[in-house]
C-alpha cells in the first residue's frame, strides 16, 4: 500500500482510524489492536465510537465479544490514564 497521500484521502482521520479497527478486530490482529483503539481517540474518536466498532466486529466477525471487548478496554483505558484525549 502506497501511504505518500496518507491523509489526503477522502475519509476523515477520525474515520479512517476507525475502519482500521473494525479490520483489526474482525481480522483478528491481537497484536495491532491497542494500537489502533489508541488511534481512534488520538484522530477524534469518543469512546462510545470505539465501542460502536467493537460491536459492529462483534456482530459481523463472529469474533469473541468478551476477548476483544477487554482488549479494547484496557487500550482505552491505558489512553485516557496517560492524559490524552479525543473528541
Amino acid at each position: 500500500m502506497d501511504h505518500s497521500d496518507e491523509g489526503h484521502g477522502v475519509f476523515s482521520d477520525k474515520l479512517r482510524n476507525l475502519t482500521k479497527l473494525g479490520c483489526a478486530l474482525v481480522m483478528e490482529t491481537d497484536e495491532r489492536i491497542p494500537a489502533c483503539v489508541v488511534d481512534c481517540p488520538a484522530a477524534g474518536a469518543t469512546r462510545a465510537e470505539v465501542m460502536e466498532v467493537l460491536n459492529m466486529a462483534v456482530l459481523t466477525g463472529e469474533i469473541r465479544a468478551d476477548k476483544y471487548a477487554g482488549i479494547v478496554r484496557d487500550a482505552m483505558n491505558t489512553f485516557e490514564g496517560h492524559g490524552l484525549r479525543g473528541g
